[in-house]
């Protein structure tokens, strides 16, 4: 707090409230009332930010099993293992947002491949986690010479240029995105998808290829059973992400 020039450091038992100082009972009433106005002025002036319940990087291990990394691997394992002509990428409806695998704590969400969406024909397991990008990327090997190294170099000129994050839970937004130094910043391990027939690189049926993703998630604690609206996105360079799930129904 800046002071005037001069002034010296004020208390609770400096302020006489425009009547003489007295002794006993009268100054203790007084001290409380001053005690009280300051904690109400505190409460009004500096509010409580409300956030999302999302689930933090450095929690998620021990909530879900498995890092953000370790998740956004799966989750591209997830949408690569999904021909284009059902996947969710693609659906502006939400309605192919199932099936997925039973077993798991964690359920995936997906962006799109540029613009506005809004789908509203999503339903999830109450449940579970879920897990989604405001904005990632992916670099496949196709070349035997491309290295790990060499190839999260290459994401990351994605990443430096991302700007404007944002993600919303039934209108509470999510705090901290902060461009390309979010804590949300999720780079994945190395791993490998396998691809179906028809899929969206249009490569061979049975192709494997070697991968590293990187990119900003966020997951959010298990909904309660009804209707919700989930809002995300962001941008990167000329590419804009802006997806709405209203209503994404839980049961």
């Amino acid at each position: 707090m800046n002071k005037a020039k001069g002034a010296r450091n004020r208390t609770v038992e400096d302020c006489d409230f425009g009547r003489p100082r007295n002794s006993g009972g009268e100054e203790m009433k007084r001290s409380i009332v001053a005690t009280a106005a300051v904690i109400i002025l505190a409460f009004t002036v500096f509010p409580a930010l409300v956030t999302a319940a999302t689930v933090e990087p450095i929690d998620a291990q021990s909530e879900t099993g498995k890092t953000y990394g370790e998740w956004s691997a799966n989750w591209w394992q997830y949408v690569l293992s999904i021909p284009a002509a059902d996947n969710p990428l693609f659906d502006p409806t939400g309605a192919k947002c199932t099936p997925q695998d039973p077993s798991s704590p964690v359920f995936f969400l997906v962006g799109s491949f540029g613009g506005p969406v809004t789908r509203n024909q999503c339903t999830v397991p109450a449940g579970k986690y879920l897990f989604f990008p405001l904005l990632n990327n992916i670099f496949a090997r196709t070349e035997a010479h491309e290295t790990e190294d060499f190839m999260r170099n290459r994401l990351t000129g994605f990443i430096k240029s991302i700007r404007e994050l944002h993600a919303s839970i039934d209108g509470v937004p999510v705090g901290g995105l902060d461009g390309p130094l979010s804590p949300y910043r999720t780079v994945s391990p190395a791993f490998y998808v396998t691809l179906p027939e028809g899929n969206i690189f249009g490569l061979d049926a049975g192709t494997t290829l070697f991968s590293v993703a990187d990119g900003v998630f966020v997951m959010i604690k298990p909904l309660s059973q009804g209707h919700h609206t989930i809002n995300f996105g962001g941008v990167a360079g000329a590419f804009t992400v802006d997806v709405t799930y209203d209503p994404l129904t839980a049961q």
